[in-house]
């Protein structure tokens, strides 16, 4: 392909898909726009050259050499003491943390104690040699038929 040629000739060009799809490499041969990626370089007859015009976006910029520059150490700085600030005012010593820690404590409580009665139930299932969609079955219709009792014992007296 044509962006290979431009590799060893040194001519850095911007890629994305390397499939000619998304027109990232495209260059200008000769006044026609082309997709180096995907476009071989036709013979030429000793002598003649291509005219080719590569978009000045495609020219590799400097790279920094720093880490970081100053601008972005202040602005991490900055960012630093305001999630210190919000840290204090919503944090776990202050009373919306103080609510906010209480109901997932006791969130986390409710879903143990679920998890405790599902592991119970299939344990129980697999005592009575059920499947646990087939014991839950039989309670919930144990269950209807305890109030299905209680409420006729009701209307009798």
């Amino acid at each position: 392909p044509l962006s290979a040629v431009a590799a060893q000739a040194g001519q850095f060009i911007k890629y994305k898909c390397r499939k000619g799809e998304c027109g990232t490499c495209a260059v200008r041969v000769d006044g026609q726009w082309i997709r180096t990626c995907s476009v071989t370089v036709p013979h030429l007859p000793d002598g003649e050259a291509y005219q080719v015009f590569v978009r000045p976006t495609m020219v590799k910029g400097k790279k920094s050499s720093r880490f970081f520059s100053v601008r972005s150490f202040f602005d991490g700085f900055k960012n630093n003491i305001l999630g210190m600030v919000g840290f204090v005012k919503e944090g776990p010593l202050s009373r919306k943390g103080r609510e906010n820690f209480n109901q997932r404590i006791s969130a986390e409580q409710e879903l143990l104690e679920r998890a405790k009665a599902r592991k119970a139930a299939r344990e129980a299932a697999k005592a009575a040699g059920l499947s646990l969609e087939d014991y839950e079955e039989r309670l919930r219709a144990e269950l209807a038929r305890g109030e299905a009792e209680a409420t006729t014992k009701a209307a009798r007296k």
